[in-house]
């Protein structure tokens, strides 16, 4: 029982794998309110253009009290990168002790784009954000436009990849200028 990919699926450029627990990981967070809680984790191994990443949270109908135990069951301290668009909640997991800042949002072409440039290893365990990644496809591909549908994971993962990647791309061109 493989799950099938969509024809136009965004992200092809995944294999399954297993994590690699060596490399220092941040996570990515994504709220749900209808939708499920989102959570996952992220290492990035620069020099061989390899993130790997591993579902850490699904799961819906949660109240802040009950996410920030579940993130306190999964995290020690390290950065959590989390949907900007909910501002309140990101402070009430802030005074329950969680390092959670919010994301920099910027087109979401432009994540897709920096994700193409890199090989993504999946956790076997990741179920829900294997679904996801073989269901995302193109509303307009022409246009550029994703769909905004069962995106959740790879919303969180986006998050904490475009926050821990581009800080690398500036420090290595920093290198070369000088």
């Amino acid at each position: 029982g493989e799950l099938g990919r969509l024809e136009g699926a965004i992200l092809t450029n995944w294999i399954y794998g297993k994590f690699d627990e060596s490399i220092l990981g941040a996570y990515g967070l994504d709220f749900g309110s209808r939708d499920p809680d989102a959570m996952v984790k992220v290492a990035v191994d620069n020099s061989k253009k390899l993130i790997y990443v591993k579902e850490e949270v699904y799961q819906n109908s949660l109240s802040t009290s009950q996410l920030a135990e579940l993130i306190k069951a999964r995290v020690n301290n390290e950065l959590i990168i989390a949907d900007s668009a909910a501002t309140r909640t990101i402070q009430d997991l802030q005074g329950k002790g969680i390092n959670i800042k919010a994301v920099e949002k910027g087109k979401i072409i432009d994540d897709i784009k920096m994700l193409h440039d890199w090989t993504l290893i999946i956790d076997e365990s990741s179920s829900n954000l294997v679904r996801e990644l073989n269901s995302w496809v193109w509303l307009d591909k022409k246009g550029e436009i994703p769909c905004d549908f069962e995106n959740h994971l790879i919303d969180a993962m986006r998050y904490i990849c475009k926050t821990i990647i581009k800080p690398f791309k500036k420090r290595t061109y920093n290198k070369i200028l000088s």
